[in-house]
């Protein structure tokens, strides 16, 4: 059997539905159950918008649809202010994005910059010779918390 929106076998259910009626005889009862449930309900939906809403990158520089030239020297400048005072080293790694995908494209093999102390904040590099684009990134020391926004990548005679 299929069911009509807008018939009686079709329509919204609610808690009292599934419970015994018992539980709703009292008004203090269904009162403190209403308030409970609804709390619930919103805890649960601000975590969701919140948990949905991006995090600002920690990374800097280079900053949205930032240019870059191949050949040139560029500066990549992130945020040190929740890394521990240490001597941890990482990679630097240039990525891009095709439309409609969340695959990072990489490139291991390349990295940009290698043994960066975490906590310098900034490293100047070489672009290197890649082919030009609008969807390149920086990702820093392998962590989804630094990686850049988008940027564009130029050959000089492109640019």
């Amino acid at each position: 059997m299929r069911l009509k929106p807008g018939s009686a076998e079709c329509s919204p259910r609610f808690v009292s539905d599934f419970l015994p009626t018992s539980v709703f005889k009292s008004p203090t009862i269904a009162a403190m159950f209403s308030t409970k449930l609804f709390a619930a309900l919103a805890t649960l939906v601000a975590a969701a918008a919140s948990a949905s809403a991006a995090a600002p990158s920690k990374v800097l520089h280079p900053a949205l649809n930032e240019t870059w030239v191949i050949h040139q020297a560029r500066r990549i400048v992130w945020d040190t202010s929740d890394i521990p005072d240490t001597t941890i080293t990482g990679d630097i790694l240039l990525g891009y994005r095709q439309p409609n995908s969340n695959d990072e494209h990489l490139d291991t093999e390349h990295p940009v910059a290698t043994n960066v102390p975490i906590t310098a904040g900034e490293v100047v590099v070489p672009v290197p010779e890649v082919a030009e684009g609008s969807t390149y990134f920086v990702k820093l020391f392998n962590s989804d918390d630094y990686v850049s926004d988008q940027f564009i990548i130029k050959s000089l005679a492109g640019w």
